[in-house]
């Protein structure tokens, strides 16, 4: 008798260790679907900031706050704190955090863009074509309709700062660069750049007062921009930090040439009216390990890319670049003047 209830309290034991086991399981199986990391105890002392960062699963904040619908992430070796507007957003940003299957970008994006009510009839389904899945390089087909292509060009033309594109810091015009842009703020177009700052803001996890305000490109036949970055290594002095992320949205296609080249893949992606282009400047990304707002950012050198001649007809463009940070004061290229914000 006594041998049987032994055995009988035996298998009990392991049972409830088994549903143990699985409970456990579960928990971390969610956990990992959702990329929502457990929070972890605020070290006492502040670690040295780091210089660079490597994408992997762990998550370089250490406090979690959620308050109102509202995330703020703060860096364990910064007191910078992140904010973004939800925790859709929040996750979408922790997306990024390490090097994805081209499945697993498409079905990111397309959740990101379809979590958005329509509100322009005319723009059709988005389609995602996945160039290179790392580093990120995407087209997105019907980012926005051809109304409001045509809404913002107009925009841009009945503006009086429409100009000879400059590069750098130091605003400098360059025989590299031979386009004509402005700088539109929400107010001048303020449905179609409302709706493509959200949709900017969906895919990449970068909140819409992390971006500047919206260059609007203008090329002619003859013109183009040869090969560049985005990001420069003397961006990294600005108050926002340099531009980590770039969305280039076609307006307009022109009857011939006009391609956007990535010269490391080899890639020529069509000026496609509505199509959208989003990459990543920097070697580092938010969510990475080591990642820090206020660290030095490396440019990617793979995404090296020039606007090529057009041969006929005209090409409009517009670009919406991402910082680390929060942008408070027009110390940044493609800001207006203090006195005219």
């Amino acid at each position: 008798m006594s041998s049987y209830n032994n055995r009988r309290l035996t298998s009990w034991r392991i049972s409830w260790y088994l549903q143990i086991v699985i409970l456990l399981a579960w928990n971390d199986a969610i956990h990992g679907f959702l990329f929502i990391p457990r929070p972890r105890i605020q070290q006492q002392q502040q670690q040295q900031r780091p210089t660079t960062s490597t994408c992997s699963n762990t998550l370089p904040w250490s406090t979690l706050y959620h308050s109102q619908n509202t995330f703020t992430a703060t860096s364990a070796s910064s007191t910078t704190t992140t904010k973004t507007t939800n925790i859709d957003e929040w996750l979408n940003l922790q997306f990024w955090r390490k090097p994805r299957t081209k499945e697993e970008i498409e079905h990111h994006v397309v959740s990101a863009l379809e979590s958005i009510p329509v509100r322009d009839d005319s723009c059709t389904k988005p389609k995602v074509h996945v160039l290179q899945h790392e580093p990120v390089l995407l087209a997105i087909d019907n980012f926005l309709s051809k109304d409001m292509c045509q809404s913002i060009i107009q925009a841009a033309e009945s503006s009086t700062t429409l100009q000879r594109s400059t590069m750098g810091t130091t605003y400098e015009e360059s025989m590299s660069r031979t386009s004509d842009s402005c700088w539109l703020k929400e107010s001048q177009c303020e449905v179609p750049l409302r709706l493509l700052t959200e949709r900017v803001a969906r895919v990449s996890g970068v909140p819409p007062n992390h971006m500047e305000n919206l260059q609007v490109v203008r090329y002619l036949p003859g013109q183009e921009f040869t090969i560049h970055t985005d990001h420069l290594h003397s961006f990294n002095n600005f108050q926002c930090r340099g531009r980590l992320a770039t969305c280039l949205i076609y307006l307009q296609e022109p009857m011939g040439g006009g391609e956007t080249r990535f010269f490391e893949f080899k890639q020529n992606v069509n000026p496609r009216q509505g199509t959208a282009v989003f990459f990543w400047n920097t070697m580092e990304r938010p969510g990475c390990t080591g990642y820090d707002p206020e660290m030095f950012l490396t440019m990617d050198l793979r995404l090296r890319h020039a606007g090529l001649p057009v041969l006929q007809g005209e090409k409009w463009i517009c670009n919406r670049w991402m910082h680390p940070v929060e942008v408070k004061t027009a110390n940044v290229r493609g800001l207006p003047k203090q006195s005219e914000l």
